[in-house]
């Protein structure tokens, strides 16, 4: 896989992404954690998983169908 000419860089765009979208994840996750209690705690947290989701969701799944 390493011979392939870019498979490095791409890797490493790989693990960018993954490194930032997970801070993300855990920066206002923990944020709401720390604000809200109770019910509103838990439609804050679904609501901030559906809004990290969504565009992967809008992105990925027509560019599945176009290929």
């Amino acid at each position: 896989m390493f011979k392939i000419v870019g498979s490095i860089n791409y890797l490493f765009v790989v693990f960018l992404n993954a490194f930032t979208d997970l801070g993300h994840k855990i920066i206002i996750q923990n944020t709401v954690f720390k604000v809200y209690d109770g019910p509103t705690q838990i439609v804050l947290t679904a609501i901030v998983n559906a809004l990290i989701l969504f565009p992967f969701i809008l992105v990925f799944s027509p560019s599945g169908f176009l290929a």
